[in-house]
């Protein structure tokens, strides 16, 4: 029998592909985990600590609030991550708020998790919600790391699934190791939709578990759209007075002598008023009203501060001669012609270790430029000093100080980091963490090099 070659025609063969189709098994998702939101989009996460041995009825309460304001043109997202913590003690009808603390971040963030905050908080909680993800699948094999507010990460993808991707994150904090205390996080990503829907975290100190958290996403709704285009209009400039109202205080509590410096509070608060009354997007304006009566609550501290520092700040640095660690003589006489910067600070003081990444990235940033970086550490044992330069690898010398002179610069609280200019005055004091800690020493450094 001899074989009849059929013509289908074009109408026939678009049949069979659209047969075929239907047919077909579906396209694998993505290989990679990757984000993926939509403008409008709000995502509500909710979630608990407890402590695993604790009779006392302490435990956390958190909510955090993604909202997907707009693609940027770099096809990132612009989001708005706002965070509500509430710390609680005791149990039944004794169970009463100890603490309750808001965060609001304003962020981009890239398919892959790399992320820029445009002013406002900046704050440690947003590699918990939008942690980095592998660059690509050589990273999704054997693990990838990342930093974030002076704190390293290692993650690995340890399951994948049709419908999900897990990662183990551990975060590699040395103020935490330093004190035996140590955490593992689990973050689900649904894997159809390129959101998070689980993160679970356990916490321990040397070999006990403390506490454990579990946070899910519990909400998902739409910003209404005329908010969502008031939003988006008026997002930039928000973000462009917050920063500008951030890096005027910084400037003010660094290098403020009273009265003057009171006066420029002031005015750095007006400033924010003005050029945040015009803005119509009910989240922006609730924003600022926050910030503005968060500013008149912490303003008789900084009042104090500046008072204390107005003390020191001008005058000549109090002078010392002492062998940094190493063994190497330390003068700071000898170091007349540059800028010197004095971190006070010791072991068990978790926020000195947490700054001091910044405080080594900053010494190498003004390598071979007339700054000098120098640790005081006031521990009693020359030991725990060490410990600690050794576990940071810290390439900037420390020397070993009594509490007297500490006193000298009037430090009350650590970490405390004085600047000296080139002439041997003192002329700014930072006190505390502040994860903007070196760019805000940086920009005051770089205008005492133009002085000198």
């Amino acid at each position: 029998m001899r074989a009849t070659r059929a013509h289908l025609g074009p109408v026939g063969f678009a049949a069979i592909v659209l047969l075929l189709a239907m047919i077909a098994p579906p396209a694998p998702a993505a290989a990679l985990p990757r984000y993926s939101f939509e403008p409008g989009q709000r995502l509500v996460y909710r979630g608990a600590e407890t402590m695993t041995a604790s009779r006392s009825g302490m435990g956390v309460e958190r909510e955090t609030i993604l909202s997907v304001v707009r693609r940027n043109a770099d096809d990132t997202w612009r989001l708005i991550v706002t965070m509500t913590h509430t710390r609680f003690g005791g149990a039944g009808d004794a169970r009463r708020v100890l603490h309750r603390r808001h965060d609001f971040h304003i962020v981009d963030l890239a398919a892959d998790g790399r992320l820029r905050q445009r002013g406002c908080d900046h704050f440690d909680g947003l590699d918990r919600v939008t942690p980095r993800l592998p660059a690509d699948a050589a990273e999704a094999t054997r693990g990838w790391s990342f930093t974030s507010a002076d704190i390293g990460h290692r993650c690995q993808l340890v399951d994948r699934t049709d419908d999900a991707w897990t990662i183990e994150i551990t975060p590699m904090s040395a103020m935490n190791e330093l004190n035996g205390f140590s955490s593992t996080v689990r973050t689900t990503i649904d894997r159809g939709r390129g959101i998070i829907a689980e993160i679970a975290t356990r916490y321990r100190h040397r070999d006990r578990e403390t506490r454990t958290a579990l946070d899910r996403l519990e909400e998902e709704d739409r910003i209404p759209a005329s908010e969502l285009a008031t939003l988006a209009a008026e997002i930039d400039g928000f973000a462009e007075a917050t920063a500008r109202y951030e890096s005027r205080l910084a400037r003010t509590l660094l290098a403020g002598r009273m009265p003057a410096a009171a006066a420029t509070l002031t005015e750095t608060l007006a400033e924010f008023e003005a050029a945040t009354s015009g803005f119509r997007s009910d989240t922006l304006r609730a924003r600022a009203r926050t910030l503005i009566t968060s500013h008149h609550a912490a303003t008789p501290t900084w009042t104090t501060r500046l008072q204390k520092q107005s003390r020191i700040i001008g005058q000549p640095a109090p002078t010392f001669a002492l062998p940094d660690l190493d063994g190497t003589p330390r003068d700071l006489a000898a170091e007349r012609g540059r800028v010197v910067v004095l971190d006070f600070w010791y072991r068990a003081c978790g926020w000195c270790v947490r700054a001091m990444p910044q405080i080594e990235s900053l010494s190498a940033r003004f390598a071979g430029r007339p700054v000098t970086v120098l640790g005081v550490n006031v521990d009693r044992v020359r030991d725990d000093a060490r410990l600690v330069v050794d576990r940071l690898g810290l390439t900037y010398p420390s020397v070993q100080a009594d509490g007297k002179l500490a006193a000298a610069y009037g430090v009350r609280s650590y970490p405390t980091l004085a600047v000296v200019d080139a002439e041997g005055v003192v002329r700014g004091v930072h006190v505390g963490y502040a994860s903007t800690l070196e760019e805000d020493l940086a920009a005051f450094i770089e205008t005492l090099l133009g002085d000198s």
